[in-house]
């Protein structure tokens, strides 16, 4: 990671890591995965039209062209939470789980990136993460060793609220891991279902209010990231200075950033900068 290390806002991370005022946890998107390959939002949408596609040219032809038309329709969309919501309808669950698997199942087999491990460095307290794949548990291990982490999945968050107050350090798969498709969060209804769920918003906003949060490869301006911070906003809640590590130097990222508490510094690397992308990144 690269940075320009006479910013206010890197001087200020700085101070806090090396002085310990402050439990820090990370927040990281696809930014931290692309590296190695993983397909981010869209080209994962993509995948899942090809299937789509691939799915239509084996059945009758009525069936056939209302599935085409049906990609063509969805290939249009610029919600792409919608967009998924109608991969899955249309694919079937057998394909759409199969799929999403092929496309994101290869962590084992693939190099660590490093920002995961950088993270880990830093003697974080945890980790959530936006992504399906296991990097951030698989970098734990290669670079902490020793006692396990506390790990779960963003629908589990009301039981383990407690991990806030323990030493151990923890991972939230937010949106869920590769391994259980009963966890993914990938559609707008299970957004909408995730974002509704009060334990979720409680150990949420608990983070937010407690720690100092470090956005890493990710949107910070995405509904699954922002709302949470714009509604402590309104509520008039000063829950102190939370850092984004973003490319973004246009005028409109500045003042969203000003108006949530957040403090910006830019990076320039490409290993941390935010993909066009969502669970394994937003966008």
């Amino acid at each position: 990671m690269s940075f320009d290390t006479s910013q206010e806002s890197y001087q200020s991370l700085r101070a806090i890591v090396a002085e310990r005022t402050d439990r820090i946890v990370a927040w990281v998107g696809s930014g931290l995965s692309a590296d190695v390959g993983l397909p981010n939002w869209k080209s994962l949408r993509d995948r899942l039209e090809r299937a789509l596609i691939s799915k239509a040219s084996s059945l009758e032809k009525k069936e056939s062209t209302r599935l085409n038309n049906m990609a063509k329709t969805i290939h249009q969309l610029t919600d792409l939470w919608t967009a998924f919501e109608l991969l899955r309808s249309h694919l079937g669950e057998t394909t759409w789980k199969a799929t999403i698997r092929e496309a994101l199942g290869s962590t084992p087999t693939k190099p660590t990136p490093e920002g995961y491990k950088k993270i880990w460095k830093l003697k974080v307290n945890g980790v959530l993460n936006l992504n399906l794949d296991r990097f951030a548990t698989k970098a734990y291990f290669e670079t902490c060793g020793g006692k396990s982490p506390i790990e779960f999945n963003g629908n589990q968050a009301s039981n383990f609220t407690h991990v806030l107050r323990s030493p151990r350090q923890f991972i939230c798969n937010l949106h869920g891991n590769i391994d259980d498709a009963s966890s993914w969060i990938l559609t707008k209804s299970e957004l909408k279902s995730l974002l509704e769920n009060e334990a979720y918003k409680t150990f949420i906003n608990s983070c937010l209010t407690s720690k100092t949060i470090i956005f890493f490869g990710i949107s910070i301006d995405d509904i699954a990231v922002g709302s949470y911070l714009e509604g402590l906003t309104k509520l008039g809640i000063d829950f102190g200075g939370h850092f984004w590590i973003t490319e973004r130097k246009d005028l409109d990222t500045d003042k969203f950033a000003e108006r949530i508490g957040i403090c910006v510094f830019r990076s320039k690397s490409a290993g941390v900068s935010e993909q066009t992308g969502r669970p394994f990144g937003v966008k």
